[in-house]
């Protein structure tokens, strides 16, 4: 299984960085999470066919998680795509999402290829949709278990638990409280600013790098993926600074990563 960033910043990207969206791919299934920049030149820029994209994840509904959605869906009918297409999202992004598609006309295509959305219940908690989706989506018996974040609109992070790993996403939040499962292999989790501007971010529904590592201290995790990065370059790499002095400090052994866009990371199984 393997991990590739195709945007690493919040709602300004860089010449190098565009928005957060990433995709985790294990050789027979990819799950694409959120939608920005072009994302089939994306796709294929990092060896992914588009046209056998499996699921798409939309954690919400701010712009930069989800206005490239329908430069998917016309790229895709323009490439003749058949294979049917399973969307993730809570009932406010489903419905800013199939809007955005009704403007450009995309639900009235011929031929579109086939697609579904799956809602995630809004209500706190958590909703658990058993994988595989399709008999061909995810190996190894996994699921998926979502659950609300701490943000100024209805979003949503997940659990996926496929071939053996743990693998966390929150999406944008601000520190949550508590958390359903009591370990996983890799944390992904937004660093919005340093340890000097929680009270800022908190209030906005972001987080710290500090509150990252916390967050993958209290989980356990071997990894730790940060993202949605400010747009200055200086910002990021003092993020980074902090992330590994809280973990030099902190005496556990956590791998810190600071993803490069486009680049593969292999996640290794070892969750017992």
């Amino acid at each position: 299984m393997e991990i590739c960033f195709l945007g690493t910043n919040g709602a300004i990207p860089t010449p190098k960085r565009g928005n957060v969206s990433f995709l985790i791919w294990s050789g027979s299934f990819s799950l694409l999470v959120d939608v920005s920049g072009n994302p089939v030149q994306s796709l294929m820029k990092v060896g992914i066919d588009p046209l056998t994209l499996d699921t798409v994840v939309l954690t919400h509904a701010h712009t930069d998680h989800l206005y490239a959605l329908p430069s998917l869906f016309h790229t895709l009918w323009m490439m003749r795509r058949k294979k049917r297409l399973t969307l993730f999202a809570n009932p406010h992004t489903e419905q800013k999402a199939k809007e955005l598609l009704r403007v450009f006309g995309l639900e009235e295509r011929p031929g579109l290829f086939p697609y579904r959305f799956l809602t995630i219940p809004p209500e706190p908690g958590t909703a658990y949709f058993p994988l595989p989706v399709d008999e061909e989506s995810l190996p190894g018996g996994g699921g998926m278990l979502f659950f609300p974040t701490l943000h100024s609109v209805l979003t949503h992070g997940f659990l996926l638990n496929t071939g053996g790993r743990k693998i966390l996403y929150t999406s944008d939040t601000a520190p949550l409280p508590a958390w359903k499962v009591d370990s996983v292999d890799v944390l992904i989790h937004e660093a919005s600013g340093t340890e000097k501007e929680e009270g800022a971010l908190n209030s906005s529904g972001h987080s710290s790098s500090r509150q990252a590592v916390e967050a993958a201290l209290h989980l356990h995790a071997r990894e730790l993926f940060l993202c949605h990065f400010p747009e200055d370059k200086e910002k990021v790499k003092l993020i980074g600074r902090e992330a590994r002095r809280k973990i030099r400090e902190s005496g556990y052994d956590l791998l810190l990563r600071v993803p490069v866009p486009f680049r593969w990371y292999p996640i290794e199984r070892v969750s017992l």
